[in-house]
């Protein structure tokens, strides 16, 4: 007897002995049933319902998702448009999954190698994945005295570059993250939204922090580097 019969069953008890029963006991048991449909029985419906459509419908299910949408590519091609298209920001080398790209007014460290866009080590980056666009001012590998000295300077600077870290990281060096777009907006957000909401963050870092970052950038001395 699966649950559907047994709820069934009590119902048409009820039904015969209201009569006979006080309204506590016909209240609880109501309750119960009421209980069981929405959190059992429906359950076990839409599961039936959903292994007989598979059944049935198996071919061009197994071909919907292969070839089912995907948020993050779909993000990561609006992203890559509006930064292409804005003639302050230079994009870099980039992924679905990590979107590099620079203000022009940062365009200012040396780099090693014949690839520029591979080479800033200090570029702006945005994670896009697990339902969210994470952004990360985070220094890459590249000439370590160009890196101790941006170090250096960071850590006289904290409210611009956040609170530095006690040592140098090795490779990738974070100075500070921030969410662009939560998870509650990541999968509402249409192609206009993304645009603005990415236009909104970019002005206000650069307001709060880029202008200052490419200044003490350019204090630096590379010309030993």
């Amino acid at each position: 007897m699966g649950y559907g019969d047994l709820v069934a069953t009590i119902e048409t008890a009820l039904q015969r002995r209201q009569t006979q029963l006080n309204d506590e006991i016909r209240l609880f048991v109501q309750q119960y049933v009421d209980m069981v449909r929405r959190h059992i029985v429906e359950d076990s419906d839409v599961q039936e319902l959903c292994r007989r459509l598979y059944q049935n419908h198996r071919r061009a299910l197994d071909l919907i998702f292969e070839h089912r949408m995907d948020r993050a590519a779909d993000v990561y091609r609006v992203i890559q448009d509006h930064i292409r298209s804005r003639e302050d920001l230079i994009f870099l080398h980039s992924s679905k999954t990590y979107i590099k790209f620079l203000p022009q007014c940062m365009d200012i460290l040396p780099y090693e190698g014949i690839d520029p866009d591979k080479e800033r080590i200090l570029p702006w980056l945005l994670v896009n994945g697990n339902g969210k666009l994470h952004f990360k001012l985070e220094m890459g590998p590249g000439s370590q005295q160009v890196r101790e000295q941006v170090y250096e300077k960071a850590k006289t600077l904290p409210r611009i570059f956040g609170k530095p870290k006690t040592k140098l990281s090795p490779k990738y060096h974070t100075f500070f993250s921030e969410t662009w777009v939560a998870t509650k907006d990541y999968e509402e957000l249409d192609e206009e939204g993304i645009k603005q909401r990415l236009d909104e963050r970019i002005e206000l870092l650069l307001e709060n922090r880029g202008m200052a970052i490419a200044d003490a950038l350019k204090e630096l001395d590379f010309r030993s580097s």
